[in-house]
């Protein structure tokens, strides 16, 4: 209104018959101004405290849908464990869908490679699993190599009744009562299918192995009886020498009738040596479960072939560095392994760890 009467003023325009009436519309225009200006952060204030209202509304809810729920539970204490096992388990499955991503990323970047070759290796660097980036980005241990003998890789055999871990096994699994059982023999076992992706599953069944004393002391006769012996044996190692052997074994139940699998990787990425050996062995009959282990022969090389053995065989194979995969078991039947590794004299040191990682296995050392 002030620049319309300036306006008419410069132009030399008649002024108005009443010129108070455009001052108090002037000032009625700056009064609604400033109280639209009031109102504004008025509402923006009440708007906040909507939000806020709403929030603690939401709280008040959540705490009594909880208090409801509780109360209608006979042990809140478990319901709650249910809660978080649930919770944990969804945390488990999205890991799993991650490691599925992982696996998709290094057969995309293999392709890549071998198409496009070397000139996209940077492209898939930021794709490598974190293990991988941590172990290639980690000083590694201040060790002598591993002689090439030790790296190929090889099989032992073992008096299956002399060291019986298929019983051993059994009694370990009866303990556990993660599942139950269709007869006596041990491929009719009938697992929970999480047991073979969900880190809780397996943790409860590690314990076991960890508490049965009579399954460890099979295991370490074994390691300590015929293994280091053939390990020194093999490397030609004439002076005394320690070996550190992994303790627990890692015991793994692959349930029948289902699309589970185990992407292809090597064991660098979760903290494994160079100067360490892997033992597989399979604890029940392969030509029943006809799924078992993928190993590659050299590191990179992508040559995978089955290890068709069956109870009374150990694979030995270079798994820090060569990759290796568990196909999904399609067969009814339940198939059950057992692993570890063993690090060899001055190959391996006992005190490195490779920075980042969580999970560390334990070990106990033999000299001979």
């Amino acid at each position: 209104m002030r620049l319309l009467v300036t306006f008419l003023a410069a132009a030399g325009a008649v002024q108005p018959e009443v010129p108070w009436i455009g001052r108090h519309a002037l000032k009625a225009a700056e009064e609604h101004e400033a109280v639209a200006q009031v109102a504004a952060e008025s509402s923006k204030a009440s708007h906040e405290a909507l939000l806020s209202a709403q929030a603690a509304l939401s709280a008040r809810d959540a705490a009594r849908q909880s208090r409801d729920f509780l109360s209608a539970q006979v042990d809140p204490r478990e319901a709650i464990q249910k809660e978080l096992d649930q919770a944990r388990d969804w945390a488990q499955e999205a890991r799993a869908y991650a490691s599925h991503a992982e696996q998709t990323f290094a057969e995309m970047r293999s392709e890549c490679l071998r198409t496009l070759g070397p000139c996209c290796a940077g492209l898939w660097t930021i794709m490598d699993p974190k293990g991988e980036r941590l172990y290639c980005a980690a000083l590694p241990p201040a060790v002598a190599p591993l002689p090439a003998c030790l790296r190929r890789p090889a099989r032992v055999a073992f008096d299956g009744a002399a060291y019986d871990l298929r019983a051993a096994a059994v009694e370990v699994l009866e303990k556990a009562q993660l599942g139950s059982w269709k007869s006596d023999r041990l491929e009719e076992y009938t697992a929970p299918g999480e047991i073979f992706r969900c880190f809780r599953v397996r943790q409860a069944l590690h314990r076991c192995v960890e508490e049965s004393t009579g399954f460890l002391e099979v295991y370490e006769r074994l390691v300590q009886k015929v293994l280091v012996p053939w390990l020194k044996q093999q490397a030609e190692l004439s002076e005394r020498t320690r070996f550190s052997y992994q303790f627990p074994p890692t015991l793994r139940l692959q349930p029948g009738n289902s699309e589970e699998f185990k992407r292809p990787h090597r064991d660098a990425e979760y903290g494994h040596q160079v100067g360490e050996l892997n033992f597989w062995m399979p604890l029940t009959d392969y030509s029943l479960t006809r799924s078992t282990l993928w190993v590659e022969s050299e590191p990179g090389k992508g040559d995978y072939q089955p290890l068709e053995m069956s109870y009374g065989e150990i694979a030995v194979f270079h798994g820090t560095l060569c990759r290796h995969h568990v196909p999904a078991n399609s067969s009814p039947f339940c198939r059950i392994s057992m692993d570890f590794r063993i690090g060899v004299g001055e190959f391996f040191d006992p005190h490195w760890t490779l920075k980042g990682v969580k999970h560390i296995h334990q070990r106990r050392e033999i000299w001979l």
